[in-house]
């Protein structure tokens, strides 16, 4: 079997078990399986697979039929101008979050070498996104899970951004004492559960969750 014959394979097969872009997701799957970029993938469609690589293939595509991420599978995920590790140990970055760093990296642009906390980093998108866009940056990235914050920092050291950011284990702006001024603090947290969104918009006075942004002159959370 060719590379071109298992990807039609599996994309229709993914197709009708209802999955939304199910090419990419078998090109990214198979790709990940023979340490290929796509492009080099589409360069090696008439390359025959051997029984290993379709072993390896049909064990991947299981879990993703079984609802398992892609970006667990696959292993990283890219995030603007970067890649990072991606594992059970921090949610998967969601494409709003990569509206929430534009805006903070265009308000961040306008400081000098600022000073940036990430509450609740996660897997370290915020923190690196930001440290990789602004060199002259240094960031303060929190989180309250252990495992989380190793998987940040190997994504840190990964990119050669370990010196720009430091990794504090706390609960929210807790991790912070002693710490700042800060020109931005920066989160991004799980979404709350439907039924308390009620309770949350009355609490606060606006039904989008997502994102708070309270300015003053200089500094400012997002």
């Amino acid at each position: 079997m060719r590379v071109i014959d298992l990807i039609n394979l599996a994309s229709e097969h993914l197709k009708n078990k209802g999955f939304n872009n199910s090419r990419l997701e078998v090109e990214r799957m198979l790709g990940s399986v023979l340490g290929l970029s796509r492009i080099d993938l589409y360069l090696k469609f008439e390359r025959p697979l051997t029984v290993k690589e379709r072993e390896n293939f049909r064990t991947m595509y299981k879990r993703r039929l079984a609802h398992e991420p892609l970006q667990h599978l696959i292993g990283t995920t890219d995030f603007r101008m970067i890649t990072v590790k991606t594992d059970r140990r921090a949610m998967i970055p969601r494409s709003e979050t990569e509206l929430l760093v534009e805006i903070s990296i265009d308000f961040l642009k306008k400081c000098d070498s600022p000073l940036v906390a990430d509450i609740g980093t996660g897997s370290g998108v915020i923190a690196l996104s930001v440290a990789y866009e602004i060199p002259e940056s240094q960031i303060i990235a929190v989180d309250i899970s252990d495992e989380a914050l190793r998987l940040a920092e190997e994504n840190a050291r990964m990119l050669g951004l370990e010196k720009q950011v430091t990794f504090v284990s706390g609960s929210m702006l807790d991790g912070l004492k002693g710490q700042g001024p800060f020109d931005a603090i920066i989160s991004n947290p799980p979404y709350i559960k439907s039924y308390g969104m009620d309770i949350l918009q009355h609490l606060i006075g606006t039904t989008d969750f997502r994102m708070i942004t309270v300015k003053t002159d200089r500094r400012a959370m997002i």
